[in-house]
């Protein structure tokens, strides 16, 4: 149990040796001359620690107002962490004189990029977004794109925001991946997936329907030819007579069948039954008006 325990109190322990060991610090004197070094170069995240080795009390003090020391007597030293890249001025507040300079280094920057949509419809558009890790602002961005089976090609250019961020705006129409460069240091490839637009495709009727209530009318003639010689209109079970349902064809999913209905018709006239004629209602299996179609010629 106890080795248990100790394990992750030697791993944190290494892990803060190594972050203080990537960070350095640079001592400077403070003399009755002056400074010494008078310049010194570091890091961001080091530290320059300022020792009085003068008998005479002295105050180290930054032009921009970043740090300020206390009145350092005879021995003793005062410490400022720089957490930013720049040149920075300092000077003695007790020998405004003396001065001296620290210049910070940026780290060596990276550059980042991913989409905001790994897929996108086609004729759709999506966006590419990033940061420079110096987080250095106005600093240019440029964009290239290699579509699938193509080559690299320029996109845009644009400045680096608050923090380095920089954002594109993309409109692949196939497969394409992108890239950012910033100076000579480029970001991973990041690829955007166009998928296809799907559209539904309703099916269209293979005939006109025939207005609601329209009425057809066959002569004599017509009456006594085969079902083959009618106009394609005329065309229906009601002219070939009664049907046999044995021998009708099984109905077929999504077609529609007529239907025919046998009934007396006297044309709008009271006439014998004898003489009435049979009018075959042919009828769709939908909801539409029936289409009467008669195989007699209307009486005078």
């Amino acid at each position: 149990m106890m080795r248990i325990l100790l394990l992750p109190l030697a791993l944190l322990a290494a892990l803060v040796v190594a972050a203080s060991a990537g960070a350095d610090t640079k001592t400077v004197q403070i003399t009755r001359s002056g400074f010494t070094p008078s310049s010194t170069t570091i890091n961001v995240g080091d530290t320059v620690t300022w020792k009085n080795a003068d008998v005479d009390s002295h105050q180290v003090v930054a032009n921009d107002g970043s740090f300020a020391s206390p009145t350092l007597k005879s021995g003793e030293s005062f410490s400022y962490t720089f957490p930013k890249a720049g040149k920075t001025t300092y000077h003695d507040s007790f020998a405004t004189t003396h001065r001296g300079t620290v210049t910070v280094n940026a780290p060596a920057a990276n550059v980042t990029l991913s989409a905001n949509a790994e897929t996108i419809v086609y004729g759709g558009d999506t966006s590419v977004s990033g940061v420079v890790t110096n987080q250095l602002t106005n600093e240019p961005v440029a964009l290239t794109a290699q579509p699938f089976g193509k080559g690299t090609q320029a996109v845009a250019t644009t400045t680096t925001q608050a923090n380095g961020a920089f954002s594109f705006g993309v409109s692949p129409t196939i497969q394409t991946s992108y890239q950012a460069h910033w100076r000579t240091t480029n970001s991973p490839n990041v690829t955007v997936n166009v998928a296809p637009r799907v559209r539904s495709l309703v099916r269209r009727p293979l005939r006109p329907r025939a207005a609601p209530g329209r009425v057809w009318r066959v002569d004599e003639h017509q009456a006594r030819l085969p079902r083959r010689q009618l106009p394609r209109r005329l065309r229906s079970e009601a002219h070939q007579g009664p049907v046999d349902a044995s021998r009708r064809p099984a109905a077929v999913p999504g077609r529609r069948r007529l239907r025919a209905r046998h009934e007396p018709h006297d044309h709008g006239r009271p006439l014998p039954l004898s003489d009435r004629c049979l009018c075959h209602e042919a009828r769709e299996s939908t909801t539409r008006a029936p289409r009467h179609i008669c195989v007699q010629p209307r009486p005078s």
